[in-house]
């Protein structure tokens, strides 16, 4: 294949959504432009189409800054395996998304200004799957962050919406700034941020006593991890990991159709892409500290959504949750196993977004009615939707199920693949006991949860009997253009779309696609057997299973309680583990009253300071202007007094009278003759 023509499809593919944003924003408030944007999201998905088809594998760089001749920056694009099935994966469930929400926004008077932020927000996610150097994936990284800002700010007439907005973009700052201090790091001991040179370099390491050798740079083994970390606080922000998960569920006040692209498939999952990316850099014990977190917000995740009454919100915390599988796989070295879950997710989880967006579309029309009001995304008003809305309901059991982990669904062969890994992982991590078991333990238990709290949100949506005011109409089906999008992703949610055994993840076509770096630090994992896969994976059926029965007993047609009616634990699971609680008395409180206090000090001490020396300066000033007025000023007078006294004096020896001048002239002789005098007397004497 011709190389110009690839690079030129690369970046049409890149561009396209963002010449449709610019287009559309432009356009204005004219009708119809919004199509502008989905066109060119099709023109990028047909391109990502083309590219794939053509296996064509390229690295196009480009020299951006040189500081010295070892030391410079670079940005370029690279094509893979692992970028053509993301960038797929983007692209696709954001046209989908895209089709999705002309039916969900045609009414709202910003459309176009929504269609403009959901283009640059692809623009920005495609950029950084297809940037090669770090520095390049910082750039896109910030915009999309900005981009998700927008999105989740969109209905800015809403207090919530606004702080939401400002909570996940200040939230995702802090794990930037580690992100970028580790880019400053790698950049600082080998003078390139570019991934392959960084890739080559870590090739040939080796370790020693004193750490890792690396391109013959001496880097201790304290160094390593910390660099390693560093990378990894821009994953705890932008995927939502402890202790940075807040901000997503507040998300939700965006549009839903933002919440499918943005809080399921894409911008969140950027963290695991990252980690992939980088995976060559972590040694094992970064990793470690990789595998605990993910698990540890797996659990936090499933936990948080087993009392939530909003729709959405549910959605969000399994988002987490099962974002820490995804971390966790990637810990426990299991790089494909989390890759695999990140695809098999966007699919399922974006589904369910959206079906979540077709019943709160069905019921709006009740929220803030002048008839009756109900809040179109509180579970407690839902209920028997099955029978009205049969398409979503469909959809959404299939989407479900995936997530759940059944067989013959993608997200028992991904989510199998993990517990099992996570499994062998701990066999070889540890000598007899170990605390490391804790890790396909909490994969273990997230999956008992994941099926109660999934199967709780079907059985109170869609069985049961309507709980809707009697005053309401029954809810119906929505438009095709938002049936067909949601349906066809729950489609992709089979598992035979990615292998032909629904049993075997390894036997996916993923595997050839997404290929293991060959430069890593890590140690390759014990060989697994096939009597592994087949008790793991009985076991993960068993419990979900378990957990629908349960959920089906406990919450079938059954409203959701009041929260001071609650048990503990569910009143524990309904705050979210309490965590914003905590973070606003140990985080918010004390910046408050420090910033109070500041505002205090700057108020009476500085300001006090400032208005004294203002004040010192206008007595002074007054006192020189006495001293201007009386003394100066004075001086000039009295002798321009002295001076006229002396003229007037002087002017009377001229007065034209000749006797005057005479008795003048007189004095004069005589006061020279007594001078004369004394002068000769002074001369006399000495």
């Amino acid at each position: 294949m011709n190389t110009s023509i690839t690079h030129i499809a690369i970046l049409s593919l890149l561009f396209a959504p963002f010449l449709g944003a610019t287009i559309t924003l432009l356009l204005g408030k004219q009708s119809g432009t919004h199509w502008i944007s989905v066109a060119m999201v099709a023109v990028s998905f047909l391109l990502a189409c083309w590219l794939m088809a053509s296996g064509y594998e390229l690295t196009a760089q480009y020299s951006w800054l040189k500081i010295t001749t070892q030391r410079s920056l670079s940005f370029g694009l690279r094509l893979d395996g692992l970028t053509q099935v993301i960038a797929l994966v983007v692209i696709l469930v954001s046209l989908l998304v895209h089709l999705y929400s002309v039916a969900y926004m045609q009414s709202d008077p910003g459309i176009n200004r929504y269609f403009s932020f959901l283009g640059l927000f692809t623009f920005s996610m495609l950029g950084i799957v297809l940037s090669q150097s770090l520095i390049m994936i910082f750039f896109f990284w910030e915009l999309v962050g900005f981009s998700s800002y927008l999105l989740i700010g969109f209905w800015y007439q809403k207090p919530s919406a606004s702080q939401a907005s400002k909570k996940a973009f200040i939230v995702n700052r802090i794990g930037d700034i580690g992100f970028l201090a580790g880019i400053a790091m790698l950049w600082s001991w080998f003078g390139t941020t570019d991934l392959d040179a960084l890739q080559s370099l870590f090739v040939v390491s080796e370790s020693n006593v004193s750490g890792w050798r690396i391109n013959n740079i001496q880097v201790p083994s304290l160094a390593l991890i910390g660099v390693a970390l560093a990378l990894f606080c821009g994953v705890i922000g932008k995927s939502a990991q402890f202790p940075l998960q807040v901000w997503l569920p507040d998300a939700m006040e965006g549009p839903t159709p933002v919440s499918a692209l943005i809080h399921a498939a894409t911008m969140v999952a950027a963290g695991v892409f990252l980690l992939a990316r980088v995976f060559f850099i972590f040694p094992s014990e970064a990793l470690t500290v990789v595998a605990y977190a993910g698990a540890v917000t797996a659990l936090i995740g499933a936990i948080s959504a087993l009392a939530q009454t909003d729709i959405k919100k549910v959605l969000a915390f399994s988002t987490i949750s099962q974002l820490g599988y995804m971390v966790l796989a990637m810990g426990v070295g299991a790089w494909f196993a989390a890759l695999f879950h990140l695809v098999t997710h966007a699919f399922f989880k974006a589904a369910l977004f959206l079906s979540s967006g077709s019943v709160i579309h069905s019921l709006h029309k009740w929220d803030d009615s002048s008839i009756t009001h109900i809040d179109a995304q509180n579970m407690k008003y839902m209920g028997g939707l099955r029978k009205q809305m049969p398409v979503t309901f469909a959809t959404y059991t299939i989407a479900m199920l995936s997530l759940a982990g059944l067989p013959l669904f993608s997200g028992f062969l991904s989510k199998d693949a993990i517990i099992v890994e996570s499994w062998l992982w701990a066999i070889q991590s540890s000598n007899g006991l170990s605390m490391h078991y804790l890790i396909p333990f909490i994969a273990l238990l997230t999956a008992l949860l994941t099926a109660i709290y999934m199967g709780r949100q079907l059985f109170m949506v869609f069985f049961g009997e309507s709980r809707l005011p009697q005053s309401a109409s029954e809810p119906t089906e929505v438009p095709g253009l938002m049936k067909w999008p949601a349906a066809l992703l729950a489609l992709f949610s089979l598992g035979i779309f990615f292998s032909i055994n629904p049993f075997d993840g390894q036997a996916a076509w993923l595997t050839s696609w997404l290929i293991m770096p060959e430069a890593t630090l890590l140690t390759t994992h014990i060989e697994d057997s096939y009597h592994t896969h087949l008790i793991i994976g009985l076991t993960t059926v068993l419990l979900t299973l378990v957990g629908i029965g349960f959920a089906y007993r406990q919450f079938q047609d059954k409203p959701p309680g009041e929260v001071n009616t609650l048990s503990t634990l569910a009143r524990v699971s309904y705050h979210q583990l309490y965590f914003n609680q905590i973070y606003h008395v140990v985080f918010t409180v004390p910046f408050e009253t420090l910033s109070r206090g500041m505002a205090k000090l700057d108020q009476r001490v500085i300001d006090g300071a400032v208005n004294a020396f203002g004040v010192a300066g206008v007595v002074v000033a007054h006192l020189l202007g006495w001293l201007d007025r009386h003394v100066v000023d004075g001086g000039v007078n009295l002798t321009a007094w002295m001076s006229g006294k002396i003229g007037q004096l002087t002017r009377s020896l001229q007065g034209g009278n000749g006797q005057s001048y005479l008795l003048w002239g007189i004095l004069g002789v005589i006061l020279i003759i007594v001078w004369l005098f004394q002068f000769i007397q002074w001369r006399i004497t000495y």
